[in-house]
């Protein structure tokens, strides 16, 4: 756990993970905003990915995506911010969060254009608060409170 940076959350950590989680916000929204202006008809979500807003009586695919989401926040947290990152750091030393937000970004260009351009935010902040705080826990926090309510919104049709 040590060797993949999986360290107790201290008030430095949090502080960050808050205030990037806020940046990421910000940035996020005002990016929807301007590509709405800029493309009236542009939608983040990839075609292979429509949702339609679930029904009352379908609610329970909530409860099963809930074990998807834990893996696949866990999963690439695990890889990319364990793994990846601090070998990186070894080479690109304080510079790494910019290449690794690019591969980062590569590894999610299947999504499309329009999701990439929205995730952008996230795929550059995340790794800059890990690596600042040289835990992995502040990426897992990020990742995890971004995609878990924005899917749910999706999937109740509040976006």
């Amino acid at each position: 756990m040590e060797r993949l940076r999986f360290r107790p959350m201290s008030r430095r950590d949090w502080r960050y993970s808050l205030l990037a989680l806020v940046v990421i916000g910000l940035l996020t929204s005002g990016i929807m905003i301007a590509m709405q202006v800029l493309f009236s008809d542009f939608n983040h979500t990839p075609s292979f990915m429509t949702l339609d807003p679930l029904s009352p009586g379908r609610y329970w695919l909530l409860l099963a995506w809930f074990p998807y989401w834990l893996l696949n926040i866990g999963g690439e947290e695990f890889f990319w911010r364990g793994v990846l990152l601090p070998r990186q750091e070894k080479t690109f030393e304080d510079k790494t969060w910019i290449l690794h937000g690019t591969g980062w970004a590569i590894f999610h260009i299947a999504f499309g254009w329009q999701l990439l351009v929205m995730l952008l935010p996230l795929l550059y902040i995340e790794p800059y608060v890990v690596q600042k705080t040289q835990n992995t826990w502040t990426g897992v926090f990020l990742h995890g409170v971004i995609n878990g309510p924005s899917f749910i919104a999706i999937a109740l049709g509040i976006i």
